[in-house]
């Protein structure tokens, strides 16, 4: 199981506040194969398949609950606050004592994901960069990322409270091993 003692003391500090931090993650971006396998070669249409890791640099807030988040977000846009219900996270559940911050599979598996949203409307920077092969990758393979990336989508639930796709609430659920820095005030986690 990946090792969540490391953020007891991040929970601890935390309480029932709502946090900002900055955090740095590695990860394996969802990218389409392009298609069924290639008989004769064993190969994907996408060449790249494998061999791509997205590392990603944010601030995000931490142990929010999602439907508050949503419904302050269209009080503070919209001058009106919007009841808003939340579908329950599908596949998974809190861990006891790390609810709003830390979720399981519910399939058995031992894989823990940190909670993190992030919000549209802030003007926040995100710093991307696509590794292929562990190296920076080149324009040309950046250009075929791009091809096989899933198209981004807006939240249906969130428009109908009258959030616009730039204002909306973004729940991002990172594994745990792949979360390499937090820095929330005083608490710092490097792995």
């Amino acid at each position: 199981m990946d090792n969540i003692n490391s953020f007891g003391p991040l929970k601890d500090s935390l309480g029932n506040k709502v946090v900002f931090a900055s955090i740095l993650t590695v990860t394996d971006p969802k990218m389409n194969k392009g298609g069924r396998k290639d008989k004769e070669t064993g190969q994907y249409p996408n060449p790249l398949v494998d061999r791509v890791l997205k590392r990603t640099k944010t601030v995000v807030m931490l142990n929010n609950n999602y439907a508050s988040a949503v419904s302050n977000r269209t009080e503070k846009v919209n001058g009106e606050r919007e009841s808003f219900v939340a579908d329950g996270m599908s596949g998974r559940e809190w861990v006891e004592g790390y609810e709003n911050l830390i979720s399981k599979a519910t399939n058995g598996s031992d894989t823990l994901y940190l909670r993190t949203y992030y919000n549209m409307g802030n003007n926040n920077p995100v710093e991307v960069e696509y590794l292929v092969d562990n190296r920076p990758a080149t324009e040309e393979e950046l250009e075929i990322i791009r091809q096989y990336l899933p198209k981004k989508s807006e939240s249906k639930k969130q428009s109908e409270v009258g959030l616009a796709e730039a204002d909306q609430i973004v729940p991002r659920d990172y594994k745990l091993k792949s979360v390499r820095k937090i820095d929330c005030g005083d608490f710092h986690f490097s792995n």
